[in-house]
C-alpha cells in the first residue's frame, strides 16, 4: 500500500489505480524486535509503528473493484489496551467483495488469553466464494443463542487458526459444513478437549497442542488424509482408517513423558505408512519395547522415508540401536537426520569436536570427561543387556544430515552409515547457515562451523570406507 502511495505522488493519472488492485495487503513489520513498541512513535528508524486501523478502514471504503482475490492484515500488538480493529467492517467488506483469501493475523507477547470477536455475519452469511482463511487470536465459535444456523463455506479448502479459541462443537460444525475442506491447521488453540475430525475431503491436518496436563483426546477419521503433523499429541492421538500413503510427523517429548500404551497403539495404527517424521521419542520407544527385550522391531515394513529430529548419540549402544531400527525397516530408501537440537545452549560446549580432539573414537575413553555431563534423552543400558546385531542397509539410497557440526558422535555415525548402506547413492552433510536465522533462533548459531573447519571435516569424511561403490558425499 505504501508503494501505491509513492506511485501516486509521481503521477496524478495513477492516483486512483490502487482502488482497483485485486490484492489488499496491510502489515506491520517486523514481528521480532528487541525494544518495546509504543503506539505513538517509532523506537528506532528500522521499526514501523503499530498499524493504524483507521487507515485500513479508509482504504477499504475507497476501494472500487467489484471482486478481490486476497485481503491481508498482519499487525504487531504488544501493549494493553489492545487497539480495537473494526473486524466487522472488514468482514462485511470481504463478503461484499467476494474475497477468496482472508488473512487476519495479530502477533504479540501479551495476548495469550485475548481473542478478537468475529461478527455474526461471518458465520451466518453465505460465503461460498471463500477458499482460504488464516486467522489468529480470534474467537472462532459460532454464536449458539441465535436462531440462525452456521452456514460454513462450500468452497473453503484451507483453514488455519493460530492461538485462537475453538470448542469441540465448533470444530465439528466447521468440518461438517465446509464440505470442500482439504487443509485444517490448528496451532496452539484454546478450548479443545475431545477433538473429532471426520472428513472424506481432508488431505492435510496439522495440530500443535500444549494441553497443560488436562484431559485431551484427538480422533482423526479421514481416509483420504495425505499429511498429518502433530506436536505434543502422541499421548492422545487416535487415527482411524489411515491411508498407506499418509505422511506422518509426530514431534513430542521424550519417552519418559509419554504413555507407552498410547504410543504402542498409535504406532500400530501407522504400521503401513511409507513416510514418517518424528523426534527421538520413537527410537527410545522401540529400544524399550523391542531391543532391550531381545526382539526386533517389525512394525514399519513399508516405511520408505524416515526423518528424525535427534540429539547427539554419544554412546555406542545409541548408534547401534538406531542402526538396528533402520535395518528393521526393510524397504527404507531415504533417511534424514536433523541435529538442530544439538545447537541448543550447552550441548555444543560439552561435546568435543573432531577439530579439538583429532577425531578420537566416540566409543573409546579418549573423549575423557567432556561428554559425561551431557544430557541426552537416549536410554542407557543396564547390566546384562545386549546390543542387537546390526546388518546392512540394503535399500537406502539417500542420507541427509542437517545442522551437521562435525562432532565426534556425528562423525562416527557418518562412518557407520557409509559402512552399512550398500546401495547408497548420496550422503549429504548440510551445515547451518546463520544468516537465515531470526532473532529468536539465535541459539542455532551455537552450532556454526567456520568454512575452514568444514574443509577439515570434508577431508576426514572422504577417508571413510564406503561399502557402496556408487556413494557420493556432498557437503554444503
Amino acid at each position: 500500500m505504501k508503494l501505491a502511495i509513492h506511485t501516486d505522488i509521481l503521477s496524478k493519472r495513477w492516483r486512483d489505480l490502487w482502488k482497483l488492485n485485486p490484492v489488499l495487503d496491510f502489515r506491520c513489520y517486523p514481528f521480532l524486535y528487541t525494544e518495546p513498541l509504543d503506539y505513538q512513535c517509532c523506537p528506532s528508524p528500522t521499526i514501523e509503528p503499530i498499524v493504524d486501523y483507521s487507515f485500513i478502514d479508509r482504504c477499504l471504503s475507497l476501494h472500487k473493484s467489484s471482486t478481490i482475490r486476497k485481503l491481508t492484515v498482519i499487525a504487531l500488538v504488544d501493549r494493553y489496551p489492545i487497539p480495537n480493529p473494526d473486524i466487522e467492517n472488514w468482514v462485511n467488506f470481504a463478503i461484499a467483495k467476494h474475497v477468496r483469501f482472508i488473512e487476519f493475523y495479530w502477533q504479540g507477547n501479551d495476548m495469550s488469553l485475548f481473542f478478537f470477536k468475529l461478527p455474526n455475519s461471518f458465520f451466518f452469511v453465505n460465503t461460498e466464494w471463500l477458499e482460504q482463511l488464516v486467522l489468529s487470536r480470534v474467537d472462532f465459535c459460532p454464536p449458539t443463542k441465535l436462531d440462525c444456523e452456521f452456514r460454513g463455506s462450500v468452497s473453503l479448502k484451507k483453514l488455519t487458526l493460530f492461538y485462537s479459541y475453538l470448542t469441540d462443537q465448533a470444530l465439528e460444525a466447521i468440518v461438517s459444513k465446509c464440505s470442500a475442506l482439504e487443509s485444517l491447521a490448528l496451532h496452539f488453540c484454546q478450548g479443545l478437549y475431545m477433538v473429532k475430525v471426520s472428513s472424506m475431503t481432508l488431505k492435510e491436518f496439522v495440530l500443535y497442542q500444549v494441553n497443560g496436563g488436562r484431559e485431551f483426546s484427538i480422533e482423526v477419521d479421514a481416509p483420504n488424509l495425505v499429511t498429518l503433523k502433530t506436536w505434543a499429541c502422541v499421548n492422545m492421538l487416535c487415527i482411524l482408517n489411515p491411508c498407506r500413503h499418509l505422511e506422518v510427523t509426530l514431534f513430542d517429548w521424550c519417552i519418559t513423558r509419554l504413555e507407552k500404551s498410547n504410543a504402542r497403539t498409535l504406532l500400530g495404527q501407522l504400521a503401513e505408512i511409507e513416510v514418517l517424521a518424528a523426534s527421538e521419542w520413537i527410537i527410545e520407544f522401540v529400544i524399550e519395547e523391542y531391543y532391550l527385550n531381545g526382539d526386533r522391531c517389525t512394525l514399519f515394513k513399508n516405511l520408505k522415508e524416515f526423518y528424525i529430529l535427534a540429539s547427539p548419540m554419544k554412546e555406542e549402544y545409541n548408534v547401534v540401536m538406531f542402526l538396528a531400527f533402520l535395518e528393521d525397516c526393510p524397504v527404507l530408501q531415504k533417511i534424514q537426520i536433523d541435529f538442530r537440537r544439538s545447537c541448543w545452549d550447552g550441548i555444543h560446549k560439552k561435546l568435543p569436536t573432531y577439530r579439538d580432539a583429532k577425531y578420537p573414537s566416540v566409543f573409546s575413553n579418549e573423549a575423557g570427561d567432556d561428554c559425561k555431563d551431557l544430557d541426552t534423552y537416549f536410554l542407557k543400558l543396564e547390566g546384562g543387556e545386549r546390543l542387537p546385531q546390526v546388518g546392512l542397509l540394503h535399500r537406502v539410497k539417500t542420507i541427509e544430515l542437517l545442522y551437521f557440526s562435525g562432532y565426534k558422535c556425528q562423525m562416527e555415525l557418518v562412518k557407520c552409515l557409509l559402512e552399512k548402506a550398500v546401495s547408497l547413492e548420496t550422503l549429504s552433510l548440510v551445515f547451518d547457515d546463520p544468516e537465515q536465522y531470526f532473532e529468536e533462533e539465535c541459539w542455532l548459531r551455537n552450532g556454526h562451523v567456520p568454512f575452514n573447519e568444514r574443509e577439515l571435516i570434508r577431508e576426514q569424511v572422504s577417508l571413510f570406507t564406503r561399502v557402496s561403490p556408487h556413494a557420493q558425499i556432498m557437503i554444503n
